[in-house]
C-alpha cells in the first residue's frame, strides 16, 4: 500500500468518527471519499450507523451509492434542509 493510500484510508476513518445516527452526509468525489463511502457502507451494512442520508456531490459519488446497496438512503440538496457532516478529499 502507497503512502497515499495509508493517508486516504487514515483520512477517512477519521472523518468516519464524525458520522452519528440519523446524521445528513455529504460525500464528496474523489478516491479519499470512496474509501470513507465504503467505510461507511460497512458500518451501516453492520448496523454501527443507523438512518444516514447520503447527499452526493457528483454524478460519480452517486452512482457509487447505488452500487454499494444504499439508492434508499440517496438524497439530493433539495431534499434537505441541512447537512450534519460533509466528506471530499483533498
Amino acid at each position: 500500500m502507497s503512502s497515499a493510500d495509508i493517508a486516504r484510508e487514515a483520512a477517512a476513518k477519521e472523518a468516519i468518527k464524525y458520522v452519528t445516527d440519523g446524521a445528513v452526509v455529504g460525500v464528496g468525489t474523489g478516491s479519499t471519499a470512496m474509501v470513507f463511502l465504503r467505510e461507511l457502507h460497512r458500518l451501516i451494512s453492520n448496523g454501527h450507523v443507523k438512518d444516514v442520508l447520503l447527499v452526493p456531490t457528483s454524478t460519480e459519488t452517486e452512482i457509487e451509492i447505488i452500487n454499494l446497496g444504499l439508492a434508499h438512503l440517496l438524497r439530493y440538496p433539495w431534499q434537505v434542509n441541512h447537512i450534519d457532516v460533509a466528506v471530499d478529499g483533498g
